[in-house]
């Protein structure tokens, strides 16, 4: 449901509304997009403001253009950016450790290096202001 809700195409969700559904998926679906405009009138006015940007890279193999996809694919941007610029920079300049493989949020190490490495990692977040849980 929060998927649906951040991250699909609002125009189409809009239409919707107004239509009758045949699932209790579909219904359940549309009270929780209008339960999401709601209750987070400001993450939903940010989501649908970056809809609308005009970016190529929201252009598929057919020439049809997925602007609803635009926060999405900032929010991968934002989490590589984090994991590849910032994380893994870090270890291996800063601190020499070049055996780690990233895969997507995740890095796979030796585990002598584990908890070596996830203090840096908490370390770095932290300095970027973000306090997340790590397994």
């Amino acid at each position: 449901m929060v998927y649906s809700s951040f991250f699909s195409d609002y125009d189409q969700k809009e239409t919707a509304l107004g239509q009758n559904s045949r699932t209790k998926r579909k219904l359940t679906e549309k009270k929780f997009y209008q339960m999401f405009k709601e209750v987070f009138p400001s993450v939903y006015s940010l989501f649908k403001a970056i809809k609308s940007l005009s970016w190529d890279e929201t252009i598929n193999k057919k020439g049809e253009r997925k602007q609803y996809a635009n926060n999405c694919l900032l929010a991968q941007r934002l989490e590589s950016s984090i994991i590849y610029d910032v994380i893994a920079d870090s270890l291996i300049h800063s601190y020499g450790l070049t055996e780690i493989v990233t895969v997507h949020d995740c890095f796979i190490v030796k585990e002598t290096d584990a908890v070596c490495i996830k203090n840096i990692v908490l370390d770095e977040f932290c300095n970027l202001g973000l306090n997340p849980v790590v397994k």
